[in-house]
């Protein structure tokens, strides 16, 4: 159902149909469509900060979707069904930006209420990347004095409507929330017809 959420400029509006990526849930915990069972750059992982790379000839579906879906603080490229790649946290939930941010330099805009429907992902020591460019991930302090993750510059965020992981309800909110990327650029939905290339 719909569900009326603060804009920046204190207005209420009414957030997009809850849909989601994950058709399938096992044991009670969604399963990550990876594209063919591995991360978006194929083969590796690595946790920021340490400069190490950990190489594997590859994963399986099941193996890519634990590392993507546990409890660690990550980021994690994903194909998903209708709407392409993107970026999940560790437990799968996606991730987003604002189009009322800025990338140059990076500032987040979304304080107060805004910043309790959308929970901007803060910075960890222990954040793991997967299947992205480690260079485009950074941080930004918040007005409120708390490091945010960054990608391509742009403030990353959870939305409190996806209640479950694969769920992609923020996408479109507003004309200006959209899930990210793994290049940090928004994501837009594929024209009608063409979704398939994200399918299995």
């Amino acid at each position: 159902m719909a569900r009326a959420l603060p804009a920046y400029d204190g207005k209420e509006v009414m957030t997009a149909v809850r849909r989601s990526f994950l058709p399938v849930a096992l044991s009670g915990t969604a399963v990550l469509l990876l594209a063919s069972g591995c991360f978006e750059d194929g083969s590796s992982s690595a946790s920021a900060g340490s400069g190490q790379q950990q190489h594997s000839a590859g994963h399986s579906a099941a193996d890519a979707a634990g590392q993507a879906a546990d409890n660690e603080p990550a980021l994690s490229a994903v194909r998903a069904f209708d709407i392409g790649k993107l970026v999940v946290d560790g437990q799968g939930f996606t991730l987003y930006r604002s189009d009322k941010d800025s990338a140059e330099p990076p500032k987040s805009n979304c304080v107060a209420t805004c910043a309790e429907d959308w929970p901007p992902i803060l910075s960890s020591a222990d954040l793991k990347i997967n299947g992205i460019d480690e260079a485009l991930v950074g941080s930004v302090i918040r007005s409120d004095g708390a490091e945010q993750v960054t990608l391509g510059g742009w403030p990353l965020y959870r939305h409190t409507a996806d209640e479950m992981p694969g769920e992609t309800s923020g996408q479109s909110v507003n004309g200006t929330w959209f899930a990210v990327a793994p290049d940090g650029s928004k994501v837009q939905v594929a024209e009608a017809g063409l979704s398939g290339e994200f399918g299995l």
